[in-house]
């Protein structure tokens, strides 16, 4: 498809797993497990790299635990958002 590669690419920036990828025709299913947080705001991204061509669903997969960096920046937003309520 034209837009695969983009929106494989835009999986990736989001801290996503490709899983498969399967072409049928004119279309292409990519199944992909990417973490909640980083689906906010998807919607319009694909729109826009799809020329609204694309639709996505989501289904809650499993819990896992977070990358040590998305933690430190948790802990750095929790402690500057308390910081400044004292």
């Amino acid at each position: 498809s034209e837009f695969q590669g983009n929106v494989m690419s835009s999986i990736n920036q989001r801290r996503g797993m490709i899983l498969s990828s399967t072409e049928d025709g004119m279309f292409t299913t990519i199944e992909a497990e990417v973490p909640l947080a980083e689906m906010v705001g998807y919607a319009t991204v694909l729109r826009s790299l799809t020329q609204g061509k694309a639709e996505f669903t989501m289904e809650f997969s499993k819990y896992a635990k977070a990358p040590e960096s998305v933690v430190e920046e948790l802990k750095k937003t929790q402690q500057q958002t308390q910081g400044g309520r004292r």
